[in-house]
């Protein structure tokens, strides 16, 4: 019921009814602590809470929620190490601890956080390189450390982190052409290189390409309102960088 909520806009029902969802699942896992299905429900609930709060802006409620969630997954994963679901939980744990950190203005412990996840996620992808959608966790994995970097001011790793994300997003692209959501996270990579060139010509070429791949889809009624709102933004952004 809470993501019914949460999608007719309800957050506050949609947190109360997540709420609920919590009490259930820690009943169950009281009754059969062994039940690992029963530990990873837990563990969703932690963390669709801990989405709420920090949609109110609630950081230290959310972040309490999110560790929570990660005690759990850290223990499904000793418990069976082997297992790829698990480990990929506890980088999406790992990621949401991390964001919490950077939040908090904590670069160092959010950096340290997003290591770990994107640790996991190149394991997952070396064990299977035909999953597109390990590969496109590890991309985000890529451009959250690579903000890090940017905003400590060491714009060369940023940059090298960037361009990992970047060239897997290029790959899954190539592999299903037809798939908004690659080409969305490829515009998204972008306009991270825009951002960070200094030359205007090269970065006049990176927002045109992000143009190329938007422009498209918004006449084929591919895009959702919020990413139609890129166009405009990337527009004005190119018009402010063109050469003379």
């Amino acid at each position: 019921m809470g993501d019914i909520y949460l999608a007719n806009g309800d957050g506050a029902m949609a947190l109360a009814a997540y709420q609920e969802g919590l009490v259930i699942a820690r009943k169950l896992t009281e009754l059969d602590p062994a039940n690992t299905e029963w530990q990873r429900d837990l563990s969703v609930s932690h963390n669709k809470i801990g989405d709420m709060h920090r949609a109110n802006g609630d950081g230290a409620m959310a972040l309490a929620a999110y560790q929570k969630g990660l005690a759990i997954r850290k223990r499904l994963t000793e418990l069976d190490p082997t297992n790829t679901e698990r480990q990929r939980d506890l980088s999406v744990s790992h990621n949401k601890i991390g964001d919490m950190r950077r939040a908090n203005s904590d670069g160092a412990m959010a950096l340290a956080t997003y290591q770990k996840g994107l640790a996991i996620r190149k394991r997952l992808t070396e064990l299977d390189p035909a999953n597109t959608d390990w590969r496109r966790d590890l991309s985000v994995s890529f451009d959250r450390i690579g903000d890090i970097y940017l905003a400590n001011g060491d714009d060369a790793k940023a940059l090298a982190a960037y361009q990992e994300g970047l060239a897997i997003r290029k790959r899954l692209t190539e592999l299903d052409p037809a798939r908004v959501q690659w080409k969305t996270d490829l515009v998204v990579s972008y306009v991270r290189m825009a951002d960070m060139e200094t030359d205007k010509e090269r970065q006049t070429g990176w927002f045109r390409q992000a143009l190329e791949i938007l422009r498209p889809l918004a006449a084929e009624n591919r895009l959702s309102a919020d990413r139609m709102g890129w166009i405009g933004l990337i527009e004005r952004e190119l018009d402010g960088v063109q050469p003379e």
